[in-house]
């Protein structure tokens, strides 16, 4: 520590001379160790710049994959529409899967879109109907001690957006709703002007 109470990283060498004194060497060191931290800080940026260029990399291929095994339980899902016909019951359960094949289908464009680094579709997204998919596909899911409530006031619910980004928002935040109660409660999607 200096007189004005500043740090100083020094580094210093004794010596013996030949008459049986010491010499001791002190070499101020503190820039050389700032210069290696920052070096250090960017060699982690660097690690992390090519995990996640991997990751973008991994994303790109799950997503062709998933994206082919979608086709088929797509379309199956639409013959086993067309099959049901009056039975409310069995046709409401292949629209469930014809819904949540597309909400996937979604999610691949997602990832497509983060490998290729790609801009994200901007269109109109009806807001309260994003909320009651998202609002469905947690009532089966989460806690039956969670309640779940639509409170939609808004007079215009469709914004300008990308459908994917906002429903995936929504259902993070359900899904983040649903771990900060364990013990039951009630989440509530609310729109306003």
């Amino acid at each position: 520590v200096k007189k004005d109470k500043k740090e100083k990283k020094v580094e210093f060498r004794p010596a013996l001379t030949g008459d049986e004194r010491v010499i001791v060497m002190f070499t101020d060191v503190t820039d050389k160790e700032i210069l290696e931290d920052e070096r250090q800080r960017l060699d982690e940026q660097i690690r992390q710049s090519q995990k996640l260029e991997s990751m973008g990399q991994l994303a790109g291929g799950v997503s062709h994959d998933f994206n082919n095994l979608l086709t088929p339980i797509l379309g199956n899902a639409q013959l086993l529409m067309m099959e049901v016909g009056k039975n409310k019951d069995q046709a409401v359960l292949a629209q469930e899967i014809i819904n949540a094949a597309r909400r996937a289908g979604e999610l691949t464009k997602q990832l497509l879109a983060y490998a290729r680094k790609g801009k994200f579709q901007i269109a109109p997204v009806d807001v309260h109907q994003c909320i009651r998919e998202v609002s469905s596909l947690l009532q089966r899911s989460i806690n039956k001690l969670i309640e779940i409530k639509e409170d939609l006031r808004a007079t215009r619910s469709v914004v300008m957006g990308d459908p994917t980004q906002i429903q995936g928002t929504l259902l993070n935040l359900g899904v983040n709703a649903r771990d900060a109660m364990p013990s039951g409660g009630r989440l509530t999607f609310a729109t306003r002007m």
